[in-house]
């Protein structure tokens, strides 16, 4: 097998945790070093709400499906974070899927060509692994092409929409 180098598409995938922005800096740093296209992803997974589940959060107070808003919470959170990479928006692409990240990864990744995954991970062990596996896991024992792994020393949940994790600002 010939290793796609020097890289020319890196695809980084994101929970929006501060393990994922560590790895997102690192890409970038890469990206702009090879010339290479910055592709950030956010798989949502509606779990316990449908995705046509209508909710009503204070910027929507008539309501919004849930797959809408946090398609567009996550689009602001994508733009937000490749602010910080310092590429020309002409060398980046956000893409927001719904479903399962262990899938859509790698369909993603194989979609768009990517040379290379860099990605965060939580480092999870023991039952916490056991119970949540580890998506970094697989596509490195799965994926066709290479996928780095990026561990902060303490990798922390990020809510997606701040007014929504049971803490209120007062």
């Amino acid at each position: 097998m010939v290793l796609p180098y020097p890289f020319t598409r890196i695809l980084v995938p994101t929970d929006f945790s501060t393990c994922s922005d560590a790895a997102l800096a690192l890409a970038g740093k890469l990206a702009g070093d090879q010339g290479a296209e910055l592709c950030v992803l956010h798989v949502v997974e509606h779990t316990g709400l449908p995705g046509d589940a209508v909710i009503h959060p204070p910027a929507y107070p008539s309501g919004i499906a849930v797959a809408e808003y946090t398609e567009r919470l996550a689009i602001q959170a994508l733009t937000s974070r490749l602010k910080g990479t310092e590429l020309p928006p002409t060398r980046t692409r956000t893409k927001v899927l719904h479903g399962a990240p262990g899938k859509l990864i790698p369909a993603y990744a194989d979609e768009i060509g990517a040379s290379l995954i860099v990605m965060g991970t939580h480092g999870r062990s023991g039952l916490a692994h056991m119970l949540a596996g580890s998506i970094a896991e697989k596509l490195v024992r799965t994926s066709l092409i290479p996928v780095m792994t990026v561990r902060e020393p303490v990798c922390r949940e990020q809510p997606l929409d701040p007014g929504l994790d049971g803490e209120r600002d007062g």
